[in-house]
């Protein structure tokens, strides 16, 4: 897993800083198909989207983003992220572990294993 002290990725970037094709990026974009093609709603999608790009398949694809992040990312307002999390969990294909405890943002898991029957 990722050090805390660690950035999750720059969304969208599918390439290293020195240009070259980030090795994650393939298997990014098949995860990307599987989301186009599923049966979610557009604010799903797009939460789930934002969350595929803020991890990568090395990580588990872990992120830490918090809620302004995503709403900032999806291009939707704080309730709408909220309920379309909450479909994605109900979907089995997002987890996460509170961590408000320590002041700090969920960390959620994408279960893209899942995403073919979503």
């Amino acid at each position: 897993m990722l050090e805390e002290s660690e950035s999750t990725r720059d969304p969208g970037a599918l390439h290293l800083a020195d240009g070259t094709l980030d090795p994650s990026a393939p298997r990014t974009l098949e995860v990307l198909w599987r989301i186009r093609d599923a049966k979610l709603d557009g604010v799903a999608k797009s939460v789930l989207v934002a969350l595929v790009l803020r991890s990568s398949p090395q990580a588990g694809w872990v992120c830490w983003p918090s809620v302004a992040r995503l709403q900032h990312d999806a291009g939707f307002g704080r309730s709408a992220v909220y309920e379309a999390l909450g479909r994605l969990r109900a979907a089995g294909l997002v987890s996460w572990e509170s961590r408000k405890a320590e002041q700090k943002p969920n960390l959620y898991t994408v279960h893209v294993d899942r995403l073919r029957s979503a």
